[in-house]
């Protein structure tokens, strides 16, 4: 009788068609959590802007923030962040618009109605200092092909 140690050619083909069709399973699997933790960074970021432009502008009290719309490059980065403020009565909208400067992470507010109010600048400076600005969007829901969340 012969000692035979080690697989036959048969072990060792049914063993890879078995790894085969679990990582045919595995890869779209984790292909859909990347792309949905992608997405929820990316809303999240979105939503911790607007609560801090909410907040440094909460000292205003007659204004209204609307959601910010972010333009990005091809490649995610934050170009320009531009929101609303409009009196609780509806008349006067001034829009801010937040400029990023992406070789430095930083960002700088102007005023594109020439709105020269210094508290809304002042409240748009505060908003931008706790932020993040190196932040690069992950996926295609906010960066879709005009490089606007939409």
């Amino acid at each position: 009788m012969k000692n035979n140690k080690g697989f036959s050619l048969v072990e060792l083909i049914v063993v890879i068609a078995i790894m085969a069709i679990l990582a045919a399973v595995a890869i779209p699997t984790f292909a859909t959590f990347i792309t949905r933790a992608n997405e929820a960074s990316d809303k999240q970021f979105v939503a911790d802007l607007t609560y801090a432009i909410e907040l440094s502008n909460a000292s205003l009290g007659k204004k209204e923030v609307s959601a910010p719309t972010i333009t990005t490059d091809g490649n995610g980065v934050i170009q320009t962040v531009t929101y609303t403020l409009t009196d609780m009565n509806g008349t006067t909208t001034t829009s801010v618009t937040i400029t990023v400067n992406d070789a430095t992470d930083t960002a700088t507010v102007t005023d594109p109605t020439g709105d020269a109010n210094k508290e809304i600048i002042a409240a748009a400076n505060d908003a931008i200092s706790t932020m993040d600005w190196s932040y690069h969007f992950k996926s295609n829901a906010w960066a879709d092909g005009d490089g606007t969340n939409s």
